[in-house]
């Protein structure tokens, strides 16, 4: 999407390119225009908002992709549970195979395969034991299930802040400092899901990546613009440390200081990933981006490990997102170092306490069908 962003907004082309760039345009007003009329709906109680057994706190955007949502969750998650709460994630589980619900993982292990949960929901099951999660189309059901099944005292609700249909008791907006709103187009011609208005909603906006972009000080402007009432709260991505791919040894960061490597990453903000390893001193000889979500194949990790070596670099580096996507029993022939990263408040984090002040509600029961009459 950041590559349809940035050819949209480039330099004129011909009839097609413009023909194109105008069918995109069209299609945003159109969007946008559904967008306002459902939002109008809610808001007049024309749409029905459903309340669940257990505060729900939704953690979302305005724009798709890249902003830093899974780390967010990841931490929230941590922090609740050092806390002595017991949180369940709901999630939409994009692109998982299957439609139905699925419980991806439980209190003490994993239950579903990554391709069944999708990529987000798989790694924070595996990143947070301890932390039920649940993924479908319907996160109200979903969230009934963790309710009725794990009893949660909090549900993180993740990529929810356009999911109105559920009653949510805190707003969690997250947006990305060095890119905040794109082009500042509606989809399909830029990035926003809806227009930067919507952050009125918001109760909490959570910055990411604030150390990589040179007008912070323009983005909190803007961002107060758009909501003078909710807290901000700054982060960045802390990178921790490198996983060696093929033993799942540790490695220091420090690794990476004046190391050829060839980069390689199918994320929503790649520059992101390319900036954080320049800032740790590697020697990027080659970088791959890939769309977001990519599907990595045998044939093309192949290649990429040829051309690596043509570029003469001594390892490839890719992200925990990408390496969830990597075909099963592949051979890497250069070492693969997977760069880990956390999200870490700099500013304002003392308002995540709000999440404890949230009461559980009254507990729900799970509707079941009803059995068919013996004859």
């Amino acid at each position: 999407m950041r590559r349809m962003d940035e050819w949209i907004t480039g330099p004129p082309g011909g009839r097609l390119e413009a023909s194109l760039k105008s069918g995109l345009r069209l299609a945003s007003h159109v969007y946008g225009a559904g967008v306002e009329v459902r939002s109008w709906a809610y808001r007049k109680g024309l749409m029905h908002k459903e309340s669940l057994g257990a505060p729900v706190v939704s953690i979302g955007n305005v724009t798709v992709g890249g902003t830093g949502k899974t780390p967010l969750t990841i931490w929230l998650a941590r922090y609740l549970l050092n806390q002595g709460r017991t949180p369940a994630i709901v999630s939409r589980g994009y692109l998982k195979s299957g439609r139905g619900l699925v419980v991806v993982s439980d209190r003490d292990s994993i239950l579903a395969g990554r391709r069944r949960a999708g990529d987000e929901p798989w790694l924070m099951a595996r990143t947070l034991p301890g932390v039920p999660v649940i993924v479908g189309p319907n996160r109200a059901l979903s969230s009934l299930v963790a309710v009725g099944r794990f009893s949660p005292d909090i549900i993180l609700m993740d990529d929810a802040f356009q999911h109105l249909r559920v009653q949510r008791d805190l707003d969690i907006a997250v947006i990305d400092a060095s890119d905040p709103f794109g082009n500042g187009r509606l989809l399909p011609a830029g990035l926003l899901r809806e227009p930067p208005a919507s952050l009125v909603r918001a109760d909490l906006i959570v910055l990411t990546r604030t150390d990589q972009t040179d007008d912070l000080d323009e983005v909190r402007d803007r961002i107060r613009m758009l909501n003078d009432h909710a807290p901000l709260i700054e982060t960045i991505h802390r990178p921790v440390g490198i996983t060696y791919h093929q033993d799942g040894t540790n490695i220091p960061l420090e690794s990476l200081s004046d190391y050829p490597v060839a980069a390689f990453s199918g994320i929503g903000n790649p520059d992101a990933f390319e900036d954080t390893l320049e800032s740790l001193g590697a020697d990027v000889v080659h970088a791959w981006r890939f769309p977001n979500h990519h599907e990595y194949r045998r044939a093309k990790l192949s290649d990429m490990v040829d051309r690596a070596r043509d570029t003469g670099a001594k390892a490839l580096v890719t992200t925990e997102k990408d390496a969830v996507r990597f075909p099963a029993g592949f051979s890497f022939n250069i070492p693969l170092w997977i760069l880990r990263v956390e999200l870490e408040p700099v500013t304002g984090g003392e308002h995540f306490a709000r999440l404890l002040e949230l009461e559980p509600h009254e507990p729900v029961r799970v509707p079941r069908s009803p059995q068919r009459r013996r004859k």
